[in-house]
C-alpha cells in the first residue's frame, strides 16, 4: 500500500464548534467575574454592617439570614439540576418547564417560609431575632423564579442575566450603604 493511497483522519472538529469556543468562554468570564464582585463586595459590606449593628444585634441578625439561607436552599431543592436537565433535553417545552418550576417553587417557598416562621416564634428566645427572623424568610419567595436565570445561563445569555443580577446587588449594596451612614435600625437591614 502506497502512502499516498492511506487516509489519515483529521482532527474531531464538529461544524461549528470554533464558532462556540469564543461565546462559552466570554459567558464563563462573566460569570467568574460576577462570583469575583459579589465576593469582595459582600466581605466588605458584612464588615460594615457588622461595624454598625455591633455584638448583639448583628448576632440577631445573622440568625435570622441563617434561617432565610435554610429557607432559600430548601426551596431550590435541586430544581436548578432538573431544570437545566430538561431545558438541555426538551428546548422547545421551555415555556412549560419554567412555569411548571416556578409554580412548585412558589408552593415550597410558602410551605417553608410558613414552617420557618412558626419554627423561630417557638424557638427563638428573644423578641428582636423573632422578627428578623418572621422578616427575613419571606425573603426566600423571589427564589421561586430562579429557573427563568437558568434558561438564561443554559441558552448561553450570559452577559445579560450578569448585568441584571449585578445591577439588582449594587443597588442593594447602595440602599445598605445609606443605611449604614444613617444608622439604621437591625430592622432596615433585614428587609434588604
Amino acid at each position: 500500500m502506497s502512502s499516498s493511497s492511506m487516509i489519515t483522519p483529521g482532527p474531531a472538529n464538529p461544524a461549528g464548534s470554533d464558532l462556540q469556543r469564543p461565546k462559552a468562554a466570554h459567558n464563563v468570564f462573566w460569570l467568574i467575574a460576577e462570583r469575583g464582585l459579589k465576593a469582595v463586595g459582600g466581605v466588605g459590606m458584612g464588615i460594615l454592617i457588622a461595624r454598625h449593628l455591633g455584638p448583639e444585634h448583628y448576632g440577631c441578625y445573622g440568625a435570622a439570614i441563617g434561617l432565610a439561607t435554610l429557607a432559600k436552599e430548601a426551596v431550590m431543592l435541586g430544581f436548578d439540576r432538573m431544570v437545566r436537565r430538561d431545558l438541555a433535553a426538551r428546548s422547545s417545552d421551555a415555556g412549560k418547564i419554567i412555569g411548571t418550576s416556578i409554580c412548585l417553587g412558589l408552593v415550597l417557598a410558602i410551605a417553608v417560609a410558613f414552617s420557618l416562621s412558626a419554627l423561630a416564634g417557638s424557638l427563638a428566645n428573644d423578641e428582636e431575632t423573632r422578627r428578623l427572623t418572621l422578616i427575613v424568610v419571606w425573603m426566600a419567595l423571589p427564589q421561586a423564579f430562579y429557573s427563568c436565570e437558568v434558561w438564561f445561563e443554559s441558552s448561553g445569555h450570559a452577559k445579560p442575566l450578569v448585568r441584571t443580577r449585578n445591577a439588582v446587588w449594587i443597588t442593594f449594596m447602595v440602599f445598605r450603604l445609606i443605611l449604614v451612614f444613617i444608622g439604621a435600625s437591625v430592622y432596615g437591614f433585614a428587609i434588604l
